[in-house]
């Protein structure tokens, strides 16, 4: 195996595949590392390449001593509380070791670290919200990863470069998710938040990421909410608002180019979900409901991955909202 040697630390193929699933992710605690590298015989399932030896203790320990000599950057304890584990983002030593062994444009990953650290000094009162956010958005990311695969019927759909679709909106690609409505096809809870003033009103939101899955040749686009359960009803309403006219209007072809679309809404308690299901743009009778599919976020753990895509799944429509699904099922009125 090919090591380079960097002050008093040897940098490993497998370091090489933490730092590549760090730039992807952004925020990542110790937990999740281990979950993505499992063992030394399973390869990673993010990135191609090698694997890791040793369970969380021993990441733990070999992500200190990447930022020990700056590869990673731990964020301090001004952010960070004291009973929370500890979280790592990329380091200045990662550009040019990820700019060398796997290709990335060096500019790019730099532009990213001056973002990050410029957003870790910056006053924002909400940099622990976002990073918790952020963290659980990656959570839900490792556990589809790992549940889907050597499924026998299911799996990513890929890129041409061979990564998974797995596209996250950023000012940079502008992906986002817009329609223009009817004003009276707006619920009045989503008018306190949109404050229309003419006969039709443009709605953009920005879902955490979009993704599409490939269901035994069935293709399926999927937008995914990491919801903490702070965001006002009259916003929960706009953005279902959008969401659901976004795929009456068949907007979500120009995307995932498939019909189907499911809207993913991880929250924090079943209340939630019922709540979402009543300020929704929808009436739980349409078919349109059915594209809104509801979970808690204790019920995807990096402890039991592959119950994402077990029956934890409640859809909005009025036929299937007393029973669970799994998240991986093909039922075209559902999809």
């Amino acid at each position: 195996m090919n090591t380079t040697t960097k002050k008093r630390i040897e940098i490993q193929e497998r370091d090489v595949d933490i730092l590549q699933a760090i730039l992807a992710m952004r925020y990542v605690t110790a937990d999740h590392m281990a979950t993505l590298f499992p063992s030394t015989t399973a390869a990673p399932v993010i990135n191609p390449g090698g694997t890791f030896r040793g369970g969380a203790e021993a990441i733990a320990k070999r992500l200190g001593k990447l930022a020990q000599f700056g590869y990673l950057f731990r964020i301090g304890s001004d952010i960070r509380r004291p009973h929370e584990p500890a979280v790592y983002t990329l380091g200045e030593e990662s550009v040019k070791l990820l700019s060398e062994q796997r290709g990335y444009d060096a500019a790019l990953i730099d532009d990213q670290l001056r973002m990050v650290r410029k957003y870790l000094a910056s006053r924002s009162d909400n940099k622990h919200f976002n990073i918790e956010h952020r963290l659980g958005i990656n959570s839900f990311r490792i556990a589809l990863a790992i549940a889907l695969r050597g499924h026998p019927d299911a799996d990513w759909l890929y890129h041409e470069n061979g990564s998974p679709f797995w596209v996250e909106p950023t000012s940079s690609n502008g992906l986002t998710v817009s329609v223009t409505v009817k004003t009276q096809d707006i619920p009045t809870i989503a008018k306190q938040y949109l404050k229309p003033t003419e006969s039709t009103h443009t709605i953009t939101r920005a879902p955490d990421a979009f993704f599409i899955l490939d269901l035994n040749g069935h293709h399926i686009g999927y937008l995914y909410e990491k919801d903490r359960g702070t965001e006002a009803h009259a916003v929960i309403a706009a953005k279902l608002t959008c969401y659901y006219h976004w795929y009456r209007q068949q907007l979500n072809r120009n995307v995932f180019g498939t019909k189907h679309l499911r809207v993913l809404i991880e929250t924090e308690s079943t209340q939630r979900i019922e709540n979402m299901i009543q300020w929704g743009a929808f009436k739980v009778k349409d078919t349109g409901a059915g594209i809104f599919w509801f979970t808690t976020t204790d019920a995807i753990t990096l402890e039991n991955p592959h119950r994402v895509l077990e029956p934890i799944w409640t859809i909005g429509h009025r036929d299937h909202v007393q029973n669970k699904h799994s998240l991986i099922e093909f039922t075209p009125q559902q999809a």
